[in-house]
């Protein structure tokens, strides 16, 4: 089979465009982080990781206060693409997990993984960090924090 000059440049391109394209799947994520520090000095956090839905016709409800959350409807075609879907998610949970833990230095010594939850564009980790709370860390937590900061009511 033979190809003109111009049509394999084409397919090059065609090919190194969609390799070098970011994952829009990156786009839609929305991460949480809370952080407990309990009387004792016992340091807690859970880290929660949603992906947005992209269609319309995908509904999704969840509430994170309660922890109860249910979906409108089969968002996947098939169940591999359910499967690459939660792959994707764990894999993303515990690696954004990571970077917001060094970034707010709130696990310093490593941590103990208590729970781990991932289903239908959510996922969650349930961890207990190696060291107690040191004063830094009650100054800069307090018993409760979380990122991003809950929003502001606004004024009545």
């Amino acid at each position: 089979m033979k190809f003109s000059k111009t049509t394999l440049a084409l397919m090059v391109l065609l090919i190194s465009g969609c390799s070098s394209a970011p994952d829009k799947r990156e786009q839609q994520l929305q991460d949480r982080l809370d952080v407990q520090i309990l009387a004792n000095g016992t340091k807690l956090a859970h880290y929660r990781l949603r992906v947005q839905p992209v269609r319309k016709h995908q509904v999704q409800i969840y509430d994170w206060e309660s922890n109860r959350g249910g979906f409108g409807g089969d968002i996947y075609r098939d169940e591999q693409q359910k499967k690459d879907s939660q792959r994707f998610l764990e894999r993303r949970l515990i690696s954004r997990m990571e970077e917001r833990l060094a970034e707010f230095e709130v696990c310093r010594e490593g941590y103990v993984e208590l729970e781990r939850q991932v289903f239908l564009g959510i996922g969650s980790v349930r961890l207990e960090c190696r060291e107690a709370a040191s004063a830094q860390d009650r100054k800069r937590f307090g018993a409760r924090w979380q990122y991003p900061p809950a929003s502001a009511e606004p004024a009545s």
